[in-house]
């Protein structure tokens, strides 16, 4: 008896467990020769400063309050996984976090619109 409710529960935790959606995106490595760009590196920055005091800030904002937010640039993990990453922001080091997030600024034409303290570093 106690097999059949084990079988019965893993059927239910399995049929429960989330499945791929349209919003899975692949995850692919670094570069390991990539360097920021000396022109948009003062305006990931800039961006890091309002955003996070903490390259390791990992869903709790400036106040201590919880937040969808990781990392230094203070990344959505949705915005994580389409600049192709995988884990978690707050656990990738600086440097593969300025790359993701250079990722996403090229994605959107050269645009800080994913970040709103773009503002406040005279960026659009």
């Amino acid at each position: 008896m106690l097999t059949l409710i084990l079988i019965i529960t893993m059927l239910a935790v399995a049929h429960l467990a989330p499945t791929a959606s349209a919003h899975t995106y692949p995850s692919w490595p670094m570069p390991r020769t990539w360097r920021p760009p000396a022109a948009w590196l003062p305006g990931a920055m800039c961006v890091h400063r309002h955003e996070s005091v903490d390259w390791h800030r990992a869903g709790i904002d400036w106040r201590g309050n919880r937040s969808p937010y990781y990392g230094g640039m203070q990344f959505l993990v949705s915005t994580w996984r389409r600049a192709g990453a995988s884990g978690l922001p707050s656990d990738a080091t600086p440097r593969e976090q300025l790359y993701r997030a250079w990722v996403i600024w090229r994605s959107h034409g050269g645009s800080w619109s994913e970040w709103g303290t773009r503002g406040a570093c005279g960026l659009r």
